[in-house]
């Protein structure tokens, strides 16, 4: 496709930050996982993230061990662990609690599947609102069987069934979770090599369960041996980040938010004047944070949808700081596919293509890089912002921007980079809101 893309420059930006715009050269971004459409959703709810409306979101722990090999202490240390990176966020107004235990120990023998989801016990069904994050250790893997269907729960597919979880209840008055599932695969214990990957994929999980979709960023920066690039790799990886089923590594961070991490969590939970005073220890999100926002657009006028917005810090000798990327995706919350009389208006499962996603023009290329922490010990800083495609081959769970069928493809006009002379900086208007 042949086009052109512009930026219209509406820029907001914090703390005295100068900001260099320069055209595309490698790297991928995400966005909220689920966003409120046209319909089940009240009207005034359309375009907004799906998230949790309180601060606090309790999870409750199952009964019986993960595996032979790990017990049940154990495993709720792992999960303690995983909930606790999200929780320490300063400047996020979000908190994930260890409530105690479920009523029992979930199994293949008290489990019901329902359409993706459990329909029993009654304290992990979607209806079970007083337990918010039912976490549930699968020892031997018929509750994954159950809901995924058989061998889903094969250690051969450890990266992709070590632990899943799936939000079920959706209240559609203002778009807020009122219940979520995560059940952790005890086949996958069996190595040292998949239990290291499932510290990952329970990290990645909470990031779910919380509304956060998946965001690649220097997808090979292994390959290439940039370990500087690696560094910024978040827990919010599409796949399983450089694992396979036989585990390991999964990225070079493992139990560390990434800033790529903590500015999407800071969009979806920012804490401010009016709810601070219920969260002890946070910190104000728009005084100690960045905002960058703007549109991608076609030479028409008509929002590109689906552009990865990359902003990177550079240090005083104008050097990239790639470990503290951040980034978005254009039109995230905008519909990625209406439907037509042809290929339909409902989805494989028969629901309305229309329930997610906005249908608001001004939202189509609109990208949203608000609230991206600083790099350590830096009070203010120069940014660079470059636009890349979307790797097509990350689709279904684990697409990255709103296309559920992977991104679009778009040609763009070289050079590459494009901005001010050499030591020159661009200082944007300034606005405060």
């Amino acid at each position: 496709m042949h086009s052109s893309v512009r930026l219209a420059a509406r820029l907001i930006v914090r703390l005295a930050v100068l900001i260099v715009l320069t055209l595309p050269c490698a790297l991928f971004a995400g966005g909220p996982r689920l966003v409120a459409g046209t319909t089940y959703f009240d009207p005034s709810a359309m375009g907004r993230p799906i998230h949790w409306g309180a601060g606090q979101v309790n999870y409750y722990v199952d009964q019986g061990p993960l595996s032979a090999s790990v017990t049940h202490d154990q495993a709720v240390a792992m999960v303690d662990a995983a909930a606790a990176l999200w929780s320490a966020v300063p400047t996020a107004a979000v908190s994930l609690v260890d409530k105690g235990m479920l009523a029992e120990d979930v199994s293949g023998f008290n489990a019901v599947a329902g359409h993706g989801n459990l329909i029993a016990p009654n304290d992990v069904a979607s209806t079970a609102a007083g337990y918010p994050i039912a976490v549930i250790f699968d020892a031997d893997g018929t509750v994954i069987d159950s809901v995924l269907g058989a061998y889903a729960s094969d250690p051969l597919s450890c990266n992709t069934t070590g632990v899943v979880v799936w939000t079920d209840n959706i209240i559609n008055a203002d778009a807020t979770l009122a219940h979520a599932a995560m059940v952790l695969n005890g086949r996958c214990t069996d190595t040292p090599n998949r239990l290291q990957m499932m510290t990952f994929l329970l990290e990645r999980a909470f990031g779910l369960a919380l509304g956060l979709g998946p965001s690649q960023v220097y997808p090979d920066a292994l390959k290439q041996m940039r370990s500087d690039q690696a560094q910024a790799w978040p827990v919010m990886q599409p796949l399983s980040g450089a694992c396979g089923q036989s585990g390991g590594r999964c990225i070079p961070n493992l139990q560390a938010l990434q800033p790529d991490d903590i500015a999407e969590l800071n969009r979806l939970y920012p804490v401010t004047s009016d709810n601070q005073g219920a969260l002890p220890g946070k910190i104000l999100t728009a005084a100690h944070t960045v905002s960058i926002q703007g549109t991608v657009a076609f030479r028409g006028g008509t929002g590109m949808q689906g552009v990865n917005v990359v902003a990177v810090p550079l240090d005083a000798n104008g050097k990239p700081l790639v470990q503290y990327t951040v980034t978005a995706v254009s039109g995230a919350l905008f519909s990625g596919n209406h439907g037509n009389p042809v290929t339909g208006w409902n989805d494989l499962n028969g629901t309305p293509l229309s329930q997610y996603g906005s249908i608001d023009p001004a939202r189509q290329g609109a990208f949203d890089l608000s609230y991206m922490p600083l790099p350590p010990g830096m009070t203010s800083a120069t940014w660079q912002i470059t636009f890349e495609k979307i790797n097509p081959l990350y689709m279904m769970k684990e697409t990255v921007g709103p296309y559920y069928w992977g991104a679009r493809s778009f040609r763009y006009a070289e050079p590459c980079h494009r901005g001010p002379p050499a030591g020159r900086h661009e200082t944007p208007h300034r606005e405060r809101r």
